[in-house]
């Protein structure tokens, strides 16, 4: 019977969760639910299909996204926390931060969510750390790009034109260098830990954050990589795999959790180890040798 309700009247069921959401949270409106982890409050678009699918699951996906995130936060101590891609911000908000974190920010491009991402740091504990930059990030500060927002699900938004959107909407925002953003801040920085996730986009933010190295500033991330968009895009794929291996020490993350090693990060390898239709999964990239050691022996 469930299954026939779920076909023949899908409504149904996206207004029996959205109700209870409502008793939950004892909110009119069904746009803010409590993370399970932390217990901070999220806010979403609950008639958008990401923003749906987070309120109904109360932010519960990415769960070794997040197993990464809190483990470096906790073995390296980063002065910044930086989410590129944030979304609706579930992996950054979703955490209580120690106070050796002087920053929190989160990067968001899709300006329909900023309102969102406000309302949610407005009521985190530690909100005057949180930062949000409404802009795409990228190798040039430029006052106006194109970035394509996907109409039914913002999870797939890009700032790539040949992208797997079929229905987009363009709109115009600002592109910033996340280094140059961040040493505006006039912080003393060792550490900075980031997540990229930017639906292919990954080379030119990293590219946006080349003058933490020559600062000699540690950093630890995680990149998501997509073999089918970065070809598709005509983007030069051994250049970029060539300056991930000058500047990181990378371990793979596959979908099960598991840290695959990384001698020489190269195509064939990536297809061997990410199998699926796209060659699409998560690296992590360590500055510091000792920090990638270490984080092996920590993330169980």
């Amino acid at each position: 019977m469930k299954a026939i309700i779920k076909k023949q009247f899908p409504f149904l069921i996206k207004w029996f969760f959205l109700l209870k959401i409502i008793i939950e949270e004892k909110r009119l409106t069904p746009n803010r639910v409590t993370l399970n982890y932390s217990k901070n409050f999220l806010f979403a678009d609950p008639f958008e299909s990401r923003g749906f699918s987070l309120l109904r699951n109360k932010g519960a996906g990415q769960p070794y996204i997040k197993k990464y995130w809190r483990t470096a936060m906790n073995l390296f101590r980063p002065d910044i926390a930086l989410d590129v891609g944030a979304n609706y911000g579930e992996v950054f908000l979703d955490n209580n931060y120690p106070d050796f974190v002087k920053k929190i920010i989160g990067v968001e491009a899709n300006p329909f969510l900023y309102d969102y991402l406000i309302k949610s740091k407005k009521s985190h504990p530690q909100k005057e750390k949180i930062a949000i930059i409404n802009g795409l990030a990228a190798d040039e500060n430029i006052e106006e790009v194109t970035f394509f927002i996907d109409k039914t699900s913002s999870g797939r938004s890009t700032a790539l034109p040949q992208n797997f959107v079929q229905k987009t909407v363009e709109v115009k925002v600002s592109s910033y260098r996340l280094d140059d953003w961040i040493l505006n801040l006039k912080l003393d920085l060792k550490t900075i830990l980031f997540k990229i996730d930017v639906e292919g986009f990954e080379p030119f933010v990293l590219n946006g954050m080349s003058k933490f190295h020559n600062l000699n500033i540690d950093q630890i991330g995680c990149i998501e990589f997509n073999l089918t968009s970065l070809q598709r895009n005509e983007m030069d794929i051994e250049a970029y795999l060539n300056k991930l291996n000058e500047n990181f020490n990378m371990l793979l993350l596959n979908k099960k959790g598991t840290l695959i090693n990384v001698e020489n990060i190269t195509i064939p390898f990536l297809r061997q180890h990410f199998d699926n239709k796209y060659i699409e999964g998560d690296i992590l990239l360590f500055t510091n040798p000792e920090h990638l050691k270490n984080f092996k022996h920590k993330f169980k």
